[in-house]
């Protein structure tokens, strides 16, 4: 859809810097979706024509840029239409590219000083760019490390608040904050685990102090959270995980274990809806944690957590990477029936409880899951799925099944019921008799559907 529809694009990219304007400075599936799914150069001219250049636009617009866009660019900036916002300036913004494309930044250097551009200082030369490169890469990896050294990560803390004389950090501060230790870096694209960690506590605040701040990380499992976040968001930068860090991530994940409550992870409102609780997170900070490095938590903990197993994830195959974690199918078995005879799941993890049931034939949950498709909307209820299903069942069973599919003719459910009674070549007389019936109602949802039944028995006289 990216690729051939442009303005779907436009429209996508606008709702997400809305919603979540730092959504471009973490390395994840939608900035690749985004950047490599459609031409880049009509996206960069859209963004820089809409939002400017700001700190929500200037790592995209940095990834999107390309030769084209130089030159749009510089026409922007001849008719005086380059926004600015937040005191960025140009030479910021060319900075920013050239951690990503060195290349097109200096062709930007060039063509905006042929126009009368005047940067404070050039770009570094190859030999600069190279030295700059394992600066960068040093810091990369003391900017990971620091996550593990929760005293020195407590000084680097206070020293900003010390340095800049805060007394109560606002974001507003902290991007100040940010942006002066970016020029005088030039680390562009890193992101500093210390302005990261003190931006992850402003969430949602108007302000902090340097006490509160530190308060967090007296909880080992805050500093989990961080470290999780950087592997998962940063891996970019470069760092290396490290066989202690590695140890370090198990022992306390396992931890983190131990503590967890099973009760708090989500609450089930009703079949279209829930809220996630706290053990949300950390759930599916355990699950990161043992896919990357095979922490191994206890089968209770596997066990417990099937019930969730497609709320952190989805599509991931969750459900089967708890499978060969147990490894004993008849304990994982009488799980997935104890959940979905008695558990209230999400319908996501329901949908799949419901398909492993069916491939392996467990015979305890087959009226549960026959409630569950004539009264959950949620779960499937195409022909091919009723067909899984009601192949289980014997001959008698499958007819009374599928006329109970029937009870509300106005339902999708219905008159895919009806196909598969075609096909099965049961249920003539009562398929028959309910297509005159929704003939003479004057329904015309499904219309279309009764009169092809009356076809199928040569009954057009009716």
């Amino acid at each position: 859809i990216i690729k051939s529809d442009e303005k779907f694009l436009f429209d996508l990219v606008d709702y997400i810097l809305v919603k979540d304007s730092h959504i471009f400075y973490r390395d994840n599936l939608f900035i690749k979706l985004v950047v490599e799914g459609g031409e880049k150069h009509p996206l960069f001219n859209h963004l820089l024509d809409k939002f400017g250049i700001s700190s929500s636009t200037n790592h995209i617009l940095s990834l999107c840029i390309s030769e084209k866009s130089v030159n749009y660019f510089v026409g922007q900036y001849l008719q005086n239409k380059i926004k600015l916002k937040e005191n960025i300036k140009i030479d910021n913004f060319r900075n920013h590219i050239s951690h990503y494309n060195f290349e097109i930044a200096k062709l930007l250097e060039i063509e905006m000083s042929k126009v009368g551009y005047v940067f404070y200082d050039f770009l570094a030369t190859p030999e600069e760019f190279h030295s700059n490169g394992q600066k960068l890469k040093n810091f990369a990896q003391d900017n990971f490390e620091i996550l593990f050294n929760r005293e020195k990560l407590s000084n680097e803390i206070s020293k900003v608040f010390e340095d800049n004389e805060v007394i109560k950090m606002t974001w507003d501060k902290i991007h100040e904050i940010s942006w002066k230790w970016y020029e005088e870096t030039g680390f562009h694209g890193l992101q500093n685990s210390v302005f990261g960690f003190i931006q992850n506590r402003l969430k949602n605040r108007t302000g902090i102090t340097k006490q509160q701040i530190l308060n967090y990380l007296e909880r080992e499992i805050n500093l989990l959270y961080e470290i999780k976040n950087k592997i998962k968001d940063r891996k970019s930068e470069g760092f290396e995980i490290k066989p202690e860090h590695i140890e370090y991530i198990k022992n306390e994940s396992l931890k983190v274990e131990r503590d967890f409550d099973f009760k708090n992870v989500l609450t089930i409102k009703d079949e279209d809806y829930f809220t996630l609780k706290t053990h949300y997170y950390i759930l599916k900070m355990l699950y990161f944690f043992d896919k990357e490095f095979d922490v191994e938590y206890s089968k209770e903990f596997y066990l417990k957590t099937l019930k969730y197993c497609n709320i952190y994830e989805r599509g991931e195959e969750n459900l089967e990477y708890i499978f060969n974690k147990i490894n004993d199918k008849e304990v994982f078995d009488k799980e997935i029936t104890q959940n979905i005879n008695f558990e209230e799941m999400d319908y996501s993890t329901l949908t799949d409880h419901i398909n492993y049931a069916i491939k392996n034939k467990l015979q305890d949950t087959y009226e549960k899951i026959g409630e569950f498709i004539i009264y959950n909307k949620n779960i499937p209820g195409n022909k091919d799925f009723l067909k899984n299903y009601t192949d289980l069942l014997s001959t008698h069973n499958q007819l009374e099944f599928l006329k109970k599919c029937c009870e509300d003719q106005n339902n999708y459910l219905c008159w895919e019921a009806v196909k598969l009674m075609q096909e099965k070549n049961i249920g003539n007389h009562f398929i028959h008799q309910l297509a005159k019936d929704y003939i003479s109602s004057e329904d015309e949802s499904y219309f279309s559907n009764a009169l092809d039944l009356l076809f199928y028995f040569n009954d057009l006289d009716s």
